[in-house]
């Protein structure tokens, strides 16, 4: 008697994902295309997150401040330029403001190798290069988050959202291992070109995608000012409580966020000793720990409450801020530092999908670019005094004493976030989200 066919557990495992993967936003040709492209040059990013601070500290030897300088720079740059990025987004095709964006990103990318091989790289050449990627990246992100939402529509927001910071922390499991080996083999220079590389090859994954008409042109007229424009998405921001309270207390976290930045590759290098390789590997640790948000915050969120899950993320980064101040450095440091790491990048990402998730549902799809680049601008245009204020501070006070502050400063960032959420504003959009 012939038995039926049982196929191995691997073989069935697979048969399921494709199933799922078909029946999700995957299975949408565009959205596929899209995610590939995000997915590309995230890889290339995280490559040059790795290796743009240690080029400036170990062979333009660049000290905190100048570090801060470089940070505030990229985020100026992103904050500022974010306004424009959102009413470009909404007026006009988003894939051909996305594509616009990355070719600026491409172009000063690859002025470092070309300066490194001159002989004429200085710092303040990346201060320069820091102020283009900042701008390519607000027209990227505006962009990339626009053209996302009209593909997925408002109905799998947090499913889209999901799977963008599901790619971002796939490529963090890649991206910073793949850094430490390139820096090594490459110097930090060339391994920067490899970012170039992948920014052109995400171009070209995306090509074949339709371009598609802006939503506020077609409803605001071609016509309209961009001064309308911009009042548009700021009266909506600041009329919502929910939406307000968030890019208010985002702008203030970002001031703290952008000075951990400015330094923790210093922290990482000179204060904990860890070598190139070392500090490749545990940021792979911050991947993992950016994968396991994205897989479990929506279940999380309704089972504790996206008020709860945000005000303990913050905390939880403040806690881990007076982790790095107490580190010690010995020959076991990465064993702490890795899982310090993986920890932060869960709190960050938990945190950001929450975010987004509900600003994109309080928008009407015409202004999302709008609304979205306003609360950006909010945000972005205070994280720059994060990268001077606490760069200074590491170069008079110490590296230590600074993520000292930061943890407190997070605590109490983190307890007046959760009384104002506690006192009840809340939007329909918070309510949405929530359920």
């Amino acid at each position: 008697m012939l038995q039926s066919f049982n196929p191995p557990p691997v073989r069935l495992f697979m048969q399921q994902l494709v199933q799922r993967l078909r029946h999700s936003l995957l299975g949408l040709p565009q959205y596929r295309r899209l995610w590939c492209n995000f997915f590309i040059a995230e890889i290339g990013a995280r490559i040059s997150i790795v290796a743009l601070p240690l080029l400036a500290i170990t062979e333009l030897h660049a000290g905190p401040f100048e570090s801060g300088i470089m940070v505030a720079c990229h985020a100026g740059a992103f904050g500022v330029s974010s306004l424009l990025a959102g009413v470009l987004a909404d007026r006009f095709s988003p894939k051909r403001v996305l594509l616009g964006g990355q070719s600026l990103v491409f172009a000063a990318l690859l002025s470092v190798p070309a300066g490194h091989a001159l002989g004429v790289l200085r710092v303040e050449w990346l201060y320069v290069m820091e102020l283009l990627i900042g701008l390519g990246l607000a027209l990227i992100v505006a962009a990339g988050q626009v053209y996302a939402a009209r593909i997925a529509g408002t109905e799998r927001a947090i499913e889209s959202n999901s799977l963008i910071f599901g790619c971002d922390s796939i490529a963090g499991l890649i991206g910073p291992g793949l850094a430490g080996w390139l820096v090594a083999l490459l110097t930090p220079a060339w391994a920067i070109s490899i970012d170039g590389l992948c920014i052109a090859i995400s171009m070209l994954v995306l090509l074949p995608n339709p371009d598609q008409p802006g939503a506020g042109a077609g409803e605001h007229g071609r016509a309209a000012s961009m001064l309308a424009d911009f009042l548009a998405g700021w009266r909506l921001l600041w009329a919502d409580p929910m939406l307000r309270l968030l890019t208010v207390s985002a702008a203030m976290f970002h001031v703290l966020f952008h000075g951990h930045l400015a330094l923790h590759v210093l922290l990482a290098t000179r204060t904990l000793g860890l070598s190139a390789g070392w500090f490749g590997m545990a940021m792979m640790f911050g991947g993992l720990g950016a994968l396991a948000a994205s897989l479990l915050t929506v279940r999380l969120a309704r089972r504790v409450g996206e008020r709860r899950l945000m005000v303990g993320s913050v905390l939880a980064l403040a806690a881990i801020w007076l982790v790095f101040a107490a580190m010690p450095a010995a020959s076991y440091t990465v064993v702490l530092f890795a899982p310090a790491v993986f920890a932060f990048d869960m709190m960050i990402t938990s945190y950001s999908i929450l975010f987004v998730s509900i600003r994109q549902l309080a928008a009407p799809p015409a202004l999302l670019g709008r609304i979205t680049s306003t609360s950006r601008f909010v945000a972005f245009s205070a994280a720059p005094l994060g990268g001077f204020g606490f760069g200074w501070v590491a170069d008079h006070v110490g590296m230590r004493p600074t993520y000292a502050l930061l943890g407190v400063l997070g605590i109490a960032l983190a307890g007046g976030f959760g009384t104002l959420l506690r006192s009840g504003v809340e939007s329909e959009a918070g309510q949405a989200a929530a359920g």
